[in-house]
């Protein structure tokens, strides 16, 4: 009912069942009308997606008893059950249906008989343990003007991707950008009440996932295309052969995820990744803020959650790399359930190993990260206790710690011929056997990084990365001292063991070791220490303060002066600043946004990085000719990067192209060549860091017989 005085919607356990009985059926009806081909447009995906992301959740949280948590942390718990429950049933029937006779588990009517009965089960359940469960929405506060104002960013970011992708207009995009920007300013002056930091949290997130997402006609930019293809073959079977060797194999996010949100939601797989999981993904930093809020204050949790979000790596790459960032989202669950004050320990460690287990199942090499950083943080805490301070007993247990090692190891060993545990033993091997060459930028991508010469939004952008990194390098030093002086800390000793070990990881991407991207992991430790960024600052400023004018700096200017920094640091990331500003040769992070100076631009990396990322239509329809007309005992010579074309329309498992490298010889076979190749006359061949050449010298195209061509493409045989 709702209350007139306090404009706010309150459901009773009974209500929350009623509602979730009348979207499953509305799912179910809708799912029949598409049978019958009566389907209505969209209805059905925005029913399902709500179904499958809050519903299962919700109900699990009830059974759980987990009673003590506002409306949004029960939504955001919700999502990463549901997700959770998604994966895990969905291996379940994978493994158990065929031995009944069901040889498609992963196909409608058995999912949606499957997770309808277990959703019914689940409401009956919940309707007999749980009579104290209840959700409040306040009416008056998802109404106030500042919300309704935010609601037009995600709209722009739409209306934006639009043009720029179908008419390579990026001004609206760039004005999305400006926008986003000033936010934190804004905040930091107080202008916007705290009660809306979460939704402005949100539709900054979803803004700026959909802003690169969306453009994308064809998947592309790092395994997006591998992850396709794999889920695609689920598809196409019915059924995952969980005996298909390869990492992304083994990964229940792409093989059973992807799958069911397809099917489910009647959407072809392209726009799974390029609409759902940007939802799904969105919901991080929301996740993020709230925990920090629960460390900090909500003013810190805002420019920890915006600090997370302006780094490129949110937006450019994870908006795209499903399993990465999925991984991240159960993280941010993760920490916000260890630092959580609403919830009592026994559900804790139920939470926690769920989306522990979860995490590992989502990417491989999170999860080694993970492993590495949950044990070596269980052995701090058990030495802090022991020779420094004595704390309360916590979360982080060696229980929680050997579980999620056993289950990770023995997941990985035997599912997908062992290949995710094959590429750990080989990361530690070449580690190793690599110590001696540390400084060479040859062997750390984050030395090379660091030494070599980039446009000037680039090397800003790094530069200002790394002035954060020495704040949260101030923080930890501080947070390490006080700890051996027995002080109290400013964080809870759980999560700053945790975040000790991954500034110590991130200060390991400086050593020659290959296997994982240093931009990932760094993003990566931000779940933790965005919030240290922030406060070192702020410890900064009081030092200075007190040695320059020997008084107090007030924190509200400090916030204003961090606010300018945040903003200057998401202006050159995002490419406002390339865009605007500098232009002619200079790009961003964001290599994307200059689309319409790509053909001005002739720089080998910034040829490398936009064309790793942009598929033309003409590419896309070559390489399908070509796959669908090609002699299986050829092979076909491209440019790096090009492969992905044929990723997506391949058998995982097939490898019918050669990369072309510097020394690479072209025997018999089919040459493909995009845009690029034609309208610059130049190939790629070497990508660290990128060279080239004039594409006589690499493809004897003028020996070869020309069998296919069109405005963006063209095919050799040779």
């Amino acid at each position: 009912m709702i209350n007139s005085d306090r404009f706010t919607l309150n459901l009773n356990y009974k209500k929350i069942l009623i509602v979730i009985v009348s979207l499953q059926l509305a799912f179910l009806g809708l799912i029949a009308l598409d049978s019958l081909s009566l389907g209505i447009p969209i209805l059905r995906q925005v029913i399902g997606f709500l179904y499958l992301t809050f519903v299962p959740g919700i109900l699990l949280l009830g059974v759980f008893r987990i009673n003590n948590l506002n409306t949004l942390e029960t939504l955001l718990y919700s999502a990463g059950l549901s997700l959770s429950f998604l994966m895990f049933i969905g291996f379940l029937m994978n493994f158990f249906y065929p031995l009944i006779g069901i040889s498609k588990p992963i196909s409608v009517i058995p999912l949606t008989i499957t997770i309808s009965v277990i959703t019914l089960v689940l409401c009956a359940i919940f309707y007999y343990r749980n009579k104290e469960f209840k959700i409040s929405v306040s009416v008056k506060e998802i109404t106030s003007p500042a919300v309704l104002l935010l609601v037009l960013l995600p709209f722009i970011s739409i209306f934006g991707a639009y043009f720029f992708s179908y008419h390579t207009i990026n001004i609206i995009l760039l004005v999305l950008f400006g926008i986003i920007a000033i936010i934190p300013i804004i905040v930091s002056l107080d202008k916007f009440p705290t009660k809306v930091f979460p939704f402005l949290i949100w539709t900054i997130s979803i803004s700026l996932l959909l802003s690169v997402a969306l453009p994308t006609k064809h998947l592309s930019y790092g395994d997006a295309s591998v992850e396709y293809s794999y889920a695609k073959l689920v598809l196409a079977n019915g059924f995952w052969d969980s005996s298909v060797f390869g990492n992304h194999n083994a990964l229940l996010r792409i093989v059973m995820l992807h799958p069911i949100h397809s099917i489910m939601l009647n959407l072809n797989l392209e726009d799974v990744f390029r609409v759902i999981h940007p939802l799904l993904y969105s919901f991080t930093p929301l996740v993020l803020y709230i925990a920090f809020k629960y460390l900090t204050n909500e003013k810190t949790a805002f420019f920890s959650s915006y600090f997370f979000m302006s780094v490129f790596s949110f937006f450019v790459i994870l908006s795209r790399n499903t399993r990465t960032g999925i991984a991240e989202l159960f993280i941010a669950l993760f920490i916000l359930s260890l630092v959580s004050k609403n919830i009592t320990n026994v559900k804790k460690s139920l939470l926690l190993l769920i989306f522990s287990l979860s995490i590992a199942v989502c990417h491989y090499g999170t999860s080694y990260l993970f492993m590495f950083t949950l044990l070596t943080s269980t052995l701090l805490l058990a030495l802090s206790n022991r020779f420094l301070s004595k704390a309360e007993k916590g979360n982080l247990t060696p229980t929680l710690s050997v579980l999620y090692v056993v289950f990770a190891l023995t997941w990985y060993m035997y599912v997908s011929g062992s290949s995710s545990f094959e590429t750990l033993v080989s990361f530690l091997s070449h580690m190793f056997a690599q110590m001696s060459e540390l400084l060479s930028p040859e062997t750390s991508y984050s030395v090379y990084a660091l030494s070599r010469d980039w446009p000037f939004s680039v090397e800003v952008s790094k530069d200002l990365l790394l002035v954060a990194f020495i704040f949260i390098a101030i923080e930890v030093i501080a947070m390490i001292w006080n700890v051996l002086r027995k002080r109290e800390l400013e964080f809870q000793k759980e999560f700053a063991a945790l975040s000790i070990v991954l500034f110590g990881i991130v200060l390991a991407t400086f050593l020659p070791a290959k296997g994982f991207n240093p931009a990932r992991v760094i993003h990566l430790s931000l779940c933790f220490l965005a919030s240290f960024s922030v406060i070192g600052f702020l410890r900064v400023c009081r030092y200075f303060g007190r040695i320059i004018k020997g008084i107090e700096v007030q924190s509200d200017r400090t916030y204003v002066t961090f606010s300018i920094f945040l903003a200057i640091l998401f202006l050159f990331n995002s490419g406002f600043i390339s865009e605007t500003v500098t232009k002619g040769d200079d790009y961003s992070p964001n290599v994307m946004i200059s689309k319409p100076r790509a053909m001005d631009i002739n720089t080998p990396q910034y040829i490398y990085a936009y064309y790793r990322e942009i598929i033309s239509d003409q590419e896309f329809i070559s390489a399908r000719w070509l796959m669908e007309r090609k002699d299986n005992s050829i092979k076909i010579y491209l440019d790096p990067y090009a492969d992905v074309l044929f990723k997506q329309i391949s058998h995982p498992l097939s490898k019918p192209w050669v990369v072309i490298r510097n020394r690479t010889i072209i025997e018999k076979g089919y040459i493909f060549l995009r845009t690029y190749n034609l309208v610059k006359k130049v190939s790629i061949i070497q990508t660290y860091p990128p060279e080239m050449k004039n594409i006589s010298e690499v493809y004897p195209i003028d020996v070869s017989s020309k069998i296919y061509t069109n405005e963006g493409s063209e095919i050799y045989y040779c």
